[in-house]
């Protein structure tokens, strides 16, 4: 009455496989979505950089992370008693300047005035910072 079919189930190990691929194409699809920024930043030709953070602070910093990344200088912000410091090391001669202040907008201005001073005019760059969401 009913025609046989050539189905057979699948085994345990074969279930074992195909999830374990699943679940490293969707981690590498959610790595790659959560650090789209940092990636976009490393290439030579993007203009503007945006991140997104729970408070300024956290943007500041990925902010000077992003710059870190292509520019051979570490760029750090670091908040003690209410107090900013933002500092700036380049690698190739280890010259560094700190600039300190009390208020958080005078802290991510001074952090944009040193980012923006480039050693080629031709490499310009315009930093966002948005607020983020807080859960």
């Amino acid at each position: 009455m009913f025609p046989e079919s050539d189905c057979r189930g699948y085994s345990l190990i074969e279930i074992i496989i195909a999830m374990s691929i699943f679940a490293i194409v969707a981690a590498s699809l959610l790595f790659a979505l959560t650090n789209a920024d940092r990636i976009k930043a490393r290439g030579s030709t993007v203009e503007s950089v945006t991140t997104l953070a729970r408070n300024e602070t956290e943007a500041i910093k990925n902010i000077a992370y992003l710059n870190a990344s292509i520019n051979d200088t570490v760029y750090d912000i670091a908040y003690n008693k209410k107090e900013y410091t933002v500092e700036r090391k380049r690698i190739i001669d280890g010259e560094t300047d700190v600039f300190v202040s009390d208020d958080k907008k005078s802290a991510l201005q001074e952090l944009v005035i040193i980012i923006s001073e480039k050693n080629k005019p031709d490499n310009k760059w315009t930093f966002n910072l948005v607020q983020g969401f807080t859960n």
